[in-house]
């Protein structure tokens, strides 16, 4: 699947955002890099701080899930839901 970058993002920001994946698909967000699975959907992620860079990397989903598109859609409305 495609990675999502997404500039600009602070350290609150990048806080706000990681609570806000675990509460919406239950993938533990923790520390800056790394990877998780929650719901039948396995994520990456990489938060630059210093850059202010942030990407999500949808990396697995179960067949029973939206389409990597719809996948894309909900992680950007819950990014720019949260800066």
């Amino acid at each position: 699947m495609t990675p999502r970058t997404y500039n600009g993002i602070t350290a609150a920001a990048f806080a706000a955002i990681a609570a806000a994946v675990t509460v919406k698909t239950g993938i533990p967000c923790r520390g800056d890099v790394g990877q998780a699975s929650g719901k039948g959907l396995t994520i990456a992620w990489n938060f630059d701080p210093d850059a202010q860079v942030l990407v999500l990397t949808p990396l697995k989903r179960a067949w029973y899930d939206p389409s990597e598109a719809a996948i894309d859609l909900d992680l950007d409305a819950l990014v720019k839901g949260t800066i």
